[in-house]
């Protein structure tokens, strides 16, 4: 009895092999059908962003324009509505607007769904200079970014580079009224080398951007006597030239 009960349960490992095969290949048709219908959603949502305008560009949003008109700032973008938002070019409309000549920097950037938005960051007037025989204005890091067009109470500058000028800036900010008031012109060759041009005639050597409380407080006694230069380079040594 024994030797037929171990006869009859003999195949049971061959029957269980069998009916493992159907569910192996059916997993793998579940994960092909699923990769199947993972790549379809990935074409249809790629269609839709890039070639819809179900995303496209309906507004165009610009901040910090003060001097800058916005109208100019969306000229220069050259991106027209309808436009797919994950079409546009970021990095170019960067460049485009940061073109414009009252425009210091931008960022630009997808605000999804419908909108592109666009932050300028403008030159800041802190000075006129005379370039070419026209008044510019002038930022405070020297740099000369559009015509000046109207009579302006800024400081007037000269300066031979961006730096020289960005100093003459920084010495016509220091200078006191009992000082400002007899300066017509904020000159330098080099940042190290500042001049105060006087009314009527004269001028100050005020040297570096360094000490100026020092050097105002010793100017303003010397500005009572009559010379043609006055050196306050040195504060402690100031010297005057007839």
């Amino acid at each position: 009895m024994a030797r037929a009960t171990t006869e009859r349960a003999a195949p049971a490992p061959v029957a269980a092999a069998k009916r493992g095969a159907p569910t192996g290949r059916r997993k793998r048709w579940g994960l092909i059908a699923l990769g199947v219908v993972v790549a379809a959603a990935v074409i249809l949502l790629g269609y839709i962003v890039y070639g819809t305008h179900v995303l496209a560009v309906r507004t165009i949003t610009v901040r910090g324009a003060t001097i800058v008109s916005i109208s100019d700032v969306t000229a220069a973008a050259q991106v027209p509505l309808g436009t797919p938002l994950a079409r546009v070019d970021v990095g170019a409309v960067k460049r485009r607007v940061e073109a414009l000549p009252r425009v210091a920097s931008a960022q630009v950037r997808r605000g999804w769904p419908h909108d592109l938005v666009i932050v300028v960051h403008e030159y800041t007037p802190a000075a006129v200079t005379l370039i070419g025989g026209q008044w510019q204005l002038v930022d405070p890091s020297g740099v000369a970014f559009m015509p000046a067009g109207h009579t302006t109470t800024l400081p007037q500058v000269q300066g031979s580079s961006d730096a020289a000028r960005a100093a003459c800036i920084v010495v016509a900010r220091s200078l006191p009224t009992s000082v400002s008031r007899y300066v017509t012109m904020v000159r330098a060759t080099r940042p190290d080398q500042v001049e105060l041009v006087l009314t009527p005639s004269g001028f100050v050597k005020w040297g570096d951007t360094s000490q100026p409380k020092a050097k105002a407080q010793v100017l303003v006694p010397l500005l009572n006597l009559p010379a043609k230069i006055y050196d306050v380079s040195v504060p402690s040594a100031p010297t005057v030239t007839r």
